[in-house]
């Protein structure tokens, strides 16, 4: 009955997390690393020349107050947008 419950309640969670947002936005921000030079890094497709990562900004967003982080990483070799 639990595993019903939690099931239940991720469904409404994802459900409402998927219905429209006005003020939810993508932005890509560009990703300076000391650690990797795109220039001689090994991509899947031709070299980026700066790296960037895509950022879904929550609604009511205001770049003050925290909010939880969620992180998906692609592949090895492939860029931002894959």
């Amino acid at each position: 009955m639990r595993r019903l419950a939690g099931t239940a309640a991720l469904v409404c969670a994802l459900a409402w997390a998927g219905s429209a947002h006005a003020e939810q936005r993508i932005e890509t921000i560009e990703t300076p690393s000391v650690n990797v030079d795109p220039a001689h890094a090994v991509f899947n497709g031709p070299p980026p020349s700066v790296l960037k990562a895509n950022v879904l900004l929550p609604d009511g967003y205001d770049g003050v107050r925290p909010f939880p982080v969620l992180f998906l990483l692609h592949g090895v070799g492939d860029s931002y947008d894959t």
